[in-house]
């Protein structure tokens, strides 16, 4: 349970004015995709603890918060009403509270290196972990289970030709059971232009599209999708993470339990928003 009484302590002023406000470029291409802005703020933060302005960390952590969602009202509901909303990526939000916590400013002397080192922290979870070749694309073969393209860019004007090879793989490869698109630079309009191919693969499980630049209305088309129970019958998981929405609907996580249902022992939504039920012998972990 996270408690955000905190918060809103750190962030009471008496007199706002004094705090100086820090603005980030939506309109850049580096900050367009969530990850990158929110590395950006993180690295800011960073910098401003270095360079004793404090106010300014309060100012840049108070619009952190407010990227990736914590400020929309999940703590007042509770899961048994229908307006309760799952958390995506608690891992994330953890990590803030944790950063937030050691923010005020001590005597110790390794203060600041506790800060870079959360901080630090932070950003390896925010950035791919990894990136794949996209010579998978060229491919010949039809019989591919898996599609990993983690960080390889799919959208942007230099490799608008290999966006064209994704979607005639995802059609040529109907037995794929494992696709990660994650960081690869999708928008909703590749979203839509996917998932008409991606429907007809009846033995997905799972589909990756973290870090990338989705946001409710994209979920809304998945979950008009997915109402049609014969439409992706073995898929378990879509991970989302580190797009721009914070929280998931029950709906849309309920249709993806659903899909579970020939297993021994049905993982809970928290489990399904958050990627911690994986199958593993007809069971989860």
């Amino acid at each position: 349970m996270i408690h955000y009484g905190f918060f809103k302590k750190l962030f009471k002023s008496s007199n706002s004015t004094t705090v100086k406000e820090i603005s980030i470029n939506r309109k850049s291409k580096w900050n367009q995709y969530p990850h990158r802005r929110r590395v950006t703020l993180v690295n800011k933060i960073r910098e401003s603890v270095f360079e004793d302005e404090h106010l300014e960390t309060r100012s840049i952590l108070k619009q952190l918060r407010m990227d990736i969602g914590m400020d929309n009202g999940h703590e007042y509901v509770t899961s048994d009403q229908p307006g309760y909303r799952f958390v995506i990526d608690p891992e994330t939000t953890e990590l803030i509270v944790q950063l937030t916590n050691i923010l005020q400013p001590t005597h110790d002397s390794d203060w600041k290196i506790d800060v870079a080192r959360h901080c630090d922290q932070l950003v390896a979870h925010l950035s791919p972990a990894t990136s794949k070749s996209r010579a998978i694309l060229n491919s010949k073969e039809t019989d591919h289970t898996e599609l990993v393209l983690i960080n390889v860019a799919l959208t942007n004007s230099g490799h608008k030709q290999d966006f064209e090879h994704l979607k005639a793989f995802i059609k040529n490869n109907i037995n794929l059971k494992y696709i990660d698109l994650s960081y690869t630079g999708l928008e909703s309009s590749h979203i839509k232009d996917l998932l008409p191919l991606v429907t007809q693969l009846k033995s997905l499980n799972y589909l990756g599209l973290r870090g990338n630049r989705l946001d409710e209305g994209d979920v809304k088309t998945m979950i008009e999708l997915l109402q049609n129970k014969g439409t992706l019958p073995h898929l378990r998981y879509i991970d989302l993470k580190n797009n721009e929405m914070y929280t998931l609907p029950q709906t849309f996580l309920q249709l993806l339990r659903e899909r579970w249902a020939d297993q021994c022992v049905l993982p809970t939504l928290d489990d399904i928003a958050s990627g911690n039920a994986v199958v593993v012998d007809e069971s989860f972990e």
